[in-house]
């Protein structure tokens, strides 16, 4: 027979990496018990109530199990029993939530004591559980700070081929981008952000290698200062900064793109 399992007071949390990430594919777990369930379901013709899963595998509040495959996102079959040498196993499901008590049954835990064993178990879990946390603190990092209010101030005009001159420039192994090894769509956004701003720099400087008149100039390397220290503020708030529309250039006849870019109300009082 097949033993339904109940899932505990916490909700399935599928984490990053998954039991057969961290533990592989071989050997036998220890599990606390309260992992199995402990319904009983009573015949309907006789009323007789068989034992439940808890207790016809487990013993001292510990079960074994060895985990066979994953069945669908977050759940897993598992053959368990009461004793590690899984005499008298049967199959039933486990999810990633139980299975976060799981260690293996080796010499650290052999010879060891019941209540030491689960108190090891729970241990272990609660320091599996901040992993996320601390995951997602890493993560914080390439993901946007609170929206800080922009100013549009200039906008710059280039073309197709400046664009991807400088990409090209600014392409590296950390964002290529494969069918098997995709860059994470933050650091997608922030590298493209960073090429919009290189651009503008690029024609800015080349805006101010060509000018002739002092007011001219003067005003081109205040720009071209204004998009390098929005290009250092972007580095750390990663909010897009730049803004990108296509225009058509009737003298040229070519498609060009019309570079916006928003400053930080602080940058332009220091500006």
């Amino acid at each position: 027979m097949t033993h339904q399992i109940s899932l505990d007071d916490h909700q399935c949390t599928l984490q990053t990496p998954s039991f057969f990430d961290w533990f592989g594919r071989q050997g036998v777990c220890v599990l606390p018990y309260e992992v199995l369930d402990d319904t009983t379901l009573p015949d309907p013709k006789t009323g007789d109530k068989p034992p439940s899963a808890r207790q016809c595998f487990s013993e001292h509040g510990l079960c074994y199990a060895h985990v066979i495959s994953s069945c669908a996102p977050g759940l897993y079959q598992a053959t368990v029993a009461a004793t590690p040498d899984m005499a008298g196993a049967d199959r039933v499901v486990l999810t990633e939530e139980h299975l976060r008590y799981a260690l293996a049954w080796d010499v650290r835990l052999q010879g060891r004591c019941p209540s030491h064993i689960r108190r090891i178990l729970f241990a272990c879990a609660q320091s599996r559980r901040r992993k996320p946390e601390a995951t997602a603190e890493r993560m914080n990092r390439l993901t946007p700070v609170p929206v800080v209010p922009l100013v549009a101030t200039e906008t710059v005009v280039v073309s197709t081929a400046d664009l991807q001159e400088v990409f090209d420039d600014g392409l590296s192994g950390t964002y290529q981008t494969h069918d098997k090894h995709r860059a994470a769509k933050p650091a997608l956004v922030f590298f493209v952000q960073q090429g919009l701003l290189r651009a503008m720099l690029a024609a800015l400087r080349q805006q101010l290698a060509q000018a002739r008149e002092h007011a001219e100039v003067r005003r081109l390397q205040m720009c071209c200062g204004l998009v390098a220290q929005v290009k250092d503020w972007h580095c750390q708030s990663r909010q897009r900064v730049v803004n990108v529309a296509p225009g058509w250039c009737a003298t040229r006849r070519r498609l060009v793109w019309h570079l916006t870019l928003g400053v930080p109300e602080a940058l332009l009082a220091t500006a």
